[in-house]
């Protein structure tokens, strides 16, 4: 009797260890597939190039990128904030209708709508709107301009 005992109780054990493996195997491939599902999903593959079946990773190409533009976007970025920081402390807000219109100033300048977009692409820029530059643009020139009329009254600007 004594040996049926233990016998069974090295089954049970043996039942316990064969769960928690499963259940280890399980977890390790759902982490996997939801790496992949967040790779694929944002389209953002560690892996940009292969080269000679050498791998070259995104993590590569963005320390590069920032040794040679990143300085200076940082600062671009910095200055714009900046900008439109005091451009709201001054109070002075561009509509909508005023950012679409200064668009399409500029489209008649560059000649279609398609030349526009074309231009907008080949700098990188983004489509056109009131928290682009379009849209800054023409809050600063609508600053100048209060400046403008500001001094005409008195002699001393606020800057």
């Amino acid at each position: 009797m004594a040996t049926k005992r233990k016998t069974k109780v090295i089954k049970v054990i043996k039942t316990q260890e064969v769960e928690e493996w499963w259940g280890t195997k399980q977890k390790i491939a759902s982490l996997a597939l939801l790496v992949v599902l967040f790779w694929y999903r944002t389209d953002s593959w560690p892996v940009v190039a292969l080269v000679n079946n050498y791998p070259i990773s995104r993590f590569e190409l963005n320390q590069l990128m920032y040794k040679r533009v990143g300085q200076e976007a940082l600062e671009n970025l910095v200055v714009d904030k900046l900008i439109v920081q005091e451009l709201a402390a001054k109070g002075v807000n561009v509509s909508d209708e005023e950012v679409n219109k200064k668009i399409e100033e500029i489209k008649t300048q560059i000649g279609s709508a398609e030349s526009f977009e074309q231009a907008l692409a080949i700098q990188g820029m983004l489509p056109p709107g009131k928290n682009n530059c379009v849209g800054q643009s023409s809050s600063w020139t609508k600053y100048i301009s209060t400046i403008e009329i500001h001094c005409r009254g008195t002699a001393r600007i606020e800057v």
